[in-house]
């Protein structure tokens, strides 16, 4: 009896993206981690074989490999800074099976040696060629805005320069860190304006320093969730199609946005009629799919609607949150439910002032 229960969940659980990526990958791992321990030939024999089953589980992951240690070797899966696709990364590292000489890792960890650098399209980053200031912005007090000087920046390398910061940083800091404690980067040339620069490798205890401050200063923050002053907004597209948005005021109006500094978009298309707007029959059928959602997002707690708009054959739900993963993953299963129905996107980020939303305000 036990075997055939064995059997028959192996059976199930093999029919999920997550598993059937784990039950390739042990089928192969001592050839994967031969190839690893080899460093040879990686780009054509590892990562042209882990893409295209990686990219199965879902678009938008990304990895890593090397050998952790003299005998076990690592596998660490990104999102390469994308927040809708990190509930994702951390799902299918939780669901990894235990294999004798590797190592499963959810997001770049902060491993950055001081005198390691990250070298990208003839540019090498490091201790030596980067330096930091910070911005304080007095209408954002809480807001981390945080300038990269590289010695050797050219705008003509600007996109190659700017994407090698990040994975320097995301080495430096840990993915994690370098997604959730910045709020705002940059990243230019020395300028004889520029104030006294720091040394890179003290970015990690100044944001940590600065993040301390945040968190003490919102603990405990709690909205109003019972009440709410919705108000219609109408306005014209720039092709000349209407848009109607309604917002919560009493959360615009609110003096601790930053204590729900995530972001989550809930983008639903339809085909409405020649000025972009649904039928009485899809409505109804848009505010079913959205207090579905909203019930499984409850504001009390930490996800709170802010509003939402309609304009283009497109409807928009708008959540602050206290955190983005459970909006990512609920988003993501009513996107599957829906599939054929209705087509569902999302798109998590930070924005720990709500500045997304200043185009509803009136001035």
């Amino acid at each position: 009896m036990s075997n055939i229960t064995n059997q028959g969940s192996k059976r199930r659980y093999s029919k999920t993206p997550y598993q059937k990526f784990w039950n390739w990958f042990e089928a192969n791992q001592k050839k994967i981690h031969k190839i690893v321990k080899s460093k040879k030939n990686l780009e054509q024999e590892f990562f042209d074989l882990l893409s295209p089953k990686l990219n199965a589980v879902m678009d938008g992951l990304y990895f890593v490999t090397g050998m952790y240690d003299d005998n076990t070797a690592e596998l660490i899966i990104t999102p390469e800074g994308n927040v809708s696709k990190i509930y994702f990364v951390e799902n299918l590292i939780r669901q990894a099976p235990k294999i004798k000489n590797w190592r499963f890792t959810a997001l770049k960890p902060g491993t950055l040696n001081p005198d390691q650098s990250v070298k990208i399209g003839g540019h090498s980053l490091n201790q030596d060629s980067l330096r930091f200031f910070a911005i304080e912005e007095e209408n954002y007090p809480d807001k981390i805005n945080i300038t990269i000087v590289y010695e050797n920046y050219k705008v003509e390398d600007q996109r190659i320069i700017v994407n090698g910061v990040h994975v320097y940083l995301d080495n430096l800091l840990g993915e994690m860190n370098a997604i959730s404690i910045i709020d705002k980067l940059n990243v230019k040339a020395p300028g004889k304006d520029d104030p006294e620069l720091i040394p890179i490798l003290k970015l990690k205890n100044f944001l940590y320093w600065r993040q301390k401050e945040f968190v003490e200063k919102y603990e405990g923050t709690i909205a109003n969730y019972e009440k709410g002053d919705f108000r219609i907004i109408e306005a014209k597209l720039a092709n000349g199609l209407p848009l109607f948005a309604t917002m919560n005021f009493i959360y615009l109006n609110w003096d601790a946005k930053s204590s729900h500094p995530w972001m989550c978009d809930v983008l639903m298309e339809y085909k409405g009629n020649e000025r972009g707007l649904p039928s009485q029959e899809l409505i109804d059928f848009l505010f079913e799919v959205e207090d579905e959602l909203t019930a499984q997002l409850p504001s009390n707690e930490g996800y709170l609607k802010v509003g939402n708009e309609t304009a283009d054959h497109k409807r928009i739900l708008h959540f602050a949150c206290k955190d983005f993963r459970k909006p990512t993953m609920v988003t993501n299963e009513l996107k599957e439910k829906y599939k054929g129905k209705i087509g569902i996107t999302f798109d998590a980020y930070k924005d720990k002032y709500w500045e997304s939303f200043q185009r509803f305000i009136p001035k």
